[in-house]
């Protein structure tokens, strides 16, 4: 593919039903072969690499389908009196590759003694648009976490006895259907499998706990979450059933350890990304932030760590500088937090990440300003002059490492999906460690444990002076707002709000303000003011953390009466007409493109769109305080 990029095919002689000399005519149905898997390999994989990956491919692709046959047949030889109709219920609860079928928890358990170290290996994160050495720096510093996190076996009951007397639920059966649908998605990761245990009855799997739900529940079509830990000692496996990794289909629910009465609810697809997830991700906007923060996931434990000082000139890293070192021994932490949150919280989801000081973007999200401080860092002596040095260039400010990294927050929604509560835990903080402490530990335990004796922070503008409040409204009507008067000039409000995210140094949205000022005196013009509320916030002062994202600036959101957790983005797009073809057969062809609001220069525009979002009543009441 253009000599840039490998491929690994597997496939297989379409004589299948032969003897495989290819000289059995009668049963040389199909002479095409069988394309099983295509998967991209990098141009610099190893060979090692490349036969794990063939590995990993042939046992969901070639021995499942060994696994199937297997299954099918010790069923039916258990019980010879079933009729041929019995027969074809069976054969319909054997799942297709890539997913293994065993008839018992114990033949499970041996076929995972003996094949766990080949199947299932640690599964590498996919960094999008790295290369290789940033890629090899992130690796080398999460090593201990890929090394040491579990393995993952879902496991599906599907009882024949339920089947073969017509008790499968619509539900019960769609939920074979969607595990099914998983383990497709799931293919490619290494550290995943996917097993259904065809077996009489379902009992066995959920510790009684359906049963003491009470209700008409089932235990057929059950998940649960087998941990496996390889041995470095031929045919044997550690594993454990987790207690809060169990999936009923039946109730929608993922159970709670019995010492809860507690319920979760979740989708299937839900369930297999909580119980899959790594210990700790390395945020990547493009492969693992849709995993981070669904919005089911309601708790989050950042830790930004310097991936600036450790950076030579040549793009190499120095692995033996104090800030990589600083870095890995966090994350080392980071990872025990995670494992010790698991035993001790296990029904309460955390998604532990890493941020790097290159993201600048969810740096400034999270309102941490790495710049300021190393410019006044950097004014506060010579620049360096001469020749570059190990960690910079001719001219450039060098620092050994950035002064407010590493550092922590913990996020949390759990009282509320629109508004985010942000506890932060200093650079000074975090790397002052007592002998046998965890900072990360004790800081996450006390924000889910004792949230009473913690203070959340918000970055919040100052609209104050000499200790008085400066009025928040301008001349023209817009109301000033900062990330601690939001609440109530927002979304406690009983007005619908407009609100306008802006920053002091966006071009854009300097233009955009003449177009704000004018669209408050229009508010005013029509008499709106009773209803409609003009607010502007610079969101390079104030954290807002709503269920929105603001992905450029100037941003607009609308925020309804009564429905303040569903705001509106206001997006420009315009028909783009461009020329297709040649010669006599040019073509028009339109394209719907997204254009910045800060080329609006029409406040009218904004109006027009304010109004789409109303009601027809709501409307007929505006159009008469206008008239």
């Amino acid at each position: 593919i253009g000599g840039k990029s490998r491929c690994l095919c597997i496939s297989r002689n379409g004589n299948r039903n032969g003897n495989g000399n290819g000289n059995d005519e009668e049963h040389d149905v199909d002479t095409e072969p069988e394309i099983y898997s295509l998967d991209f390999i990098g141009k610099e994989s190893t060979a090692e690499e490349i036969l794990e990956s063939f590995v990993h491919y042939w046992y969901r692709l070639m021995v499942t389908e060994q696994t199937e046959l297997a299954a099918i047949q010790k069923i039916v030889a258990d019980d010879p009196g079933q009729d041929g109709e019995d027969d074809s219920v069976v054969v319909d609860l054997i799942p297709s590759r890539p997913v293994f079928t065993m008839t018992s928890e114990e033949e499970m358990i041996v076929f995972l003694k003996l094949h766990a170290s080949r199947m299932l290996s640690p599964s590498l994160q996919d960094m999008w648009g790295a290369s290789k050495r940033e890629q090899d720096f992130i690796y080398n510093l999460m090593n201990v976490a890929m090394k040491e996190d579990p393995l993952h076996v879902f496991v599906q009951c599907r009882s024949y006895s339920d089947a073969s007397t017509h008790k499968l639920s619509n539900q019960t059966v769609a939920s074979y259907d969607e595990f099914e649908e998983l383990a497709l998605l799931y293919l490619y990761r290494k550290d995943v499998a996917f097993f259904v245990v065809v077996s009489e009855t379902c009992k066995w799997i959920d510790d009684g706990r359906t049963e003491a739900a009470g209700g008409n529940y089932t235990t057929n079509g059950i998940v649960r979450v087998l941990s496996i830990t390889p041995s470095h000692e031929k045919n044997r496996v550690e594993y454990e059933w987790a207690p809060a990794d169990l999936f009923n289909p039946s109730l929608q629910t993922s159970f709670q350890p019995a010492s809860t009465n507690d319920i979760v609810v979740f989708k299937m697809a839900d369930f297999a990304i909580v119980h899959s997830s790594p210990s700790m991700l390395w945020l990547d906007r493009h492969t693992t932030a849709s995993i981070a923060f669904p919005t089911y996931r309601e708790i989050h434990l950042v830790l930004f760590i310097d991936a600036h000082s450790p950076r030579r000139k040549d793009g190499s890293y120095d692995y033996d500088s104090i800030s990589y070192l600083e870095s890995k021994r966090i994350i080392n932490m980071l990872h025990d937090a995670a494992k010790q949150h698991k035993q001790d919280r296990p029904s309460t989801d955390v998604v532990f990440i890493l941020v790097p000081s290159t993201d600048s973007q969810i740096l400034s999200t999270f309102g941490m300003d790495i710049w300021s401080e190393i410019d006044r860092e950097c004014s506060s002596r010579e620049r360096t002059t001469g020749t570059a040095n190990a960690h910079g260039y001719e001219g450039e400010c060098i620092v050994d490492r950035i002064p407010s990294l590493p550092a922590a927050i913990v996020t949390t929604r759990k009282e509320s999906s629109s508004y985010m509560k942000v506890y932060h835990l200093p650079s000074e903080k975090l790397t002052s460690i007592g002998d046998g402490e965890n900072p990360l530990e004790l800081f996450l335990g006390n924000v889910l444990d004792d949230p009473d004796s913690m203070e959340p922070t918000v970055k919040s503008e100052s609209l104050s002076s000499d200790g008085n409040i400066v009025n928040t409204t301008l001349s023209s009507g817009i109301k000033l707002a900062t990330a601690k008067t939001f609440q109530s000039l927002v979304l406690s409000s009983q007005k619908h709000s407009i609100v306008y995210f802006y920053a002091p140094t966006c071009g854009h949205c300097k233009r955009f303000d003449t177009t704000w000022h004018n669209l408050s005196h229009l508010i005013t013009k029509m008499n709106w003011g009773s209803e409609l509320d003009a607010v502007k916030v610079d969101i390079s002062k104030n954290e807002i953390f709503l269920n929105m994202t603001v992905d450029s600036i100037p941003a607009v959101f609308f925020f309804p009466k009564g429905r303040k957790d569903r705001p509106q983005e206001m997006i420009l797009v315009d028909d783009l007409i461009s020329k297709t073809g040649s010669g006599n057969n040019m073509q028009d062809r339109k394209e719907r493109v997204e254009n910045n609001l800060g080329g609006l220069s029409d406040a009218t525009s904004i109006i027009k769109w304010v109004l789409e979002m109303l009601g027809r009543n709501e409307l007929k009441a505006w159009k008469r305080l206008a008239s």
